[in-house]
């Protein structure tokens, strides 16, 4: 199976959808962007139930700010390092 990744703006932050059988996403961007994440998903076609694991690389807020709430709309668990 081919691996895709799809990278766009959540606020001031790339985030990442590293397509493959399951999907994994890298960071959230800034809070308040769900709707925006929303537009993403429904743009390429992605059922959120796909994304089941979120990596955030570090806690500032404008990587982490929309964790609970694509967390909760996906249903993925979260990783930090």
């Amino acid at each position: 199976m081919k691996t895709e990744i799809i990278s766009f703006k959540l606020g001031l932050t790339s985030c990442y959808l590293i397509i493959g059988r399951e999907i994994v996403m890298v960071d959230c961007g800034m809070p308040g962007k769900l709707k925006l994440f929303r537009k993403v998903l429904a743009k390429n076609k992605i059922d959120p139930s796909r994304i089941k694991l979120i990596v955030l690389t570090h806690s500032h807020f404008d990587h982490c700010g929309s964790a609970r709430d694509i967390r909760e709309l996906t249903g993925a668990k979260i990783a930090i390092h």
